[in-house]
């Protein structure tokens, strides 16, 4: 009885360890994110990119804006940036026309009355 109680524990661990290890290693070769993987936690999801047109006509990317105007942080990818960042952007500058945004391959344009 007790060497089926080794030969079950034993087998058990092998079974265990090996779900702990395949089911992640399946990930690295299938693309995009998989549950239960690595990449389950990086951070893999693409954020937009801002793009600001201003009175005078001038387009730039939000990136580019002079240092000392630098007024926004994207650190948390779980946040919805293209539904936060253009309100936050037309209260803090005030000559923003409009602000666009690519994300998944489609632009979409959010207007800054004044």
């Amino acid at each position: 009885m007790a060497g089926i109680r080794v030969w079950l524990s034993g087998l058990f661990f092998r079974l265990y360890l090996a779900v702990q290890i395949v089911l992640p290693s399946k990930s690295l070769f299938t693309p995009g994110l998989q549950r239960f993987s690595w990449s389950m936690f990086a951070d893999r999801i693409e954020r937009p990119d801002f793009i600001l047109r201003f009175d005078d006509g001038t387009r730039l990317p939000l990136g580019k804006l002079p240092k000392r105007r630098r007024i926004i942080r994207m650190r948390r990818s779980e946040i919805d940036a293209a539904r936060f960042v253009p309100p936050h952007l037309r209260s803090q500058l005030p000559k923003l026309r409009e602000v666009s945004w690519r994300v998944d391959g489609a632009e979409k344009t959010h207007p800054c009355p004044h």
